[in-house]
């Protein structure tokens, strides 16, 4: 898995937390009393939430994405083994904490 997959996946993602206008996020943090960190104030901004259809789609290109990993993974059998090694969640999660640095730099 290159890092343009994992950028797609972590996309993705992050949609999803943003799919409901970032009302979740706000919710849970008020009942904290913790304020939004700085590098997420911009990515989780409060703005309209998306339509039933949008999250529709991101459902679909998510399973289609899901597929296709499996589909990947399973190649990987009649590989040496190593791949097996490797956790993608690592990969997904520099590629996020890059993404947050990113955007509170621009």
């Amino acid at each position: 898995m290159n890092i343009y997959i994992a950028e797609e996946l972590t996309n993705r993602k992050l949609l999803f937390l943003q799919s409901d206008g970032g009302c979740d996020i706000h919710k849970q943090l008020d009942l904290s009393g913790e304020p939004l960190i700085p590098p997420l104030r911009e990515v989780f901004k409060p703005e309209p939430p998306f339509s039933a259809i949008r999250c529709q789609e991101l459902s679909i290109q998510g399973r289609d994405s899901c597929e296709a990993y499996s589909d990947y993974w399973n190649t990987m059998a009649a590989d040496d083994g190593t791949a097996a090694k490797i956790c993608l969640c690592w990969e997904s999660a520099n590629y996020l904490a890059y993404q947050v640095k990113r955007l509170t730099l621009s």
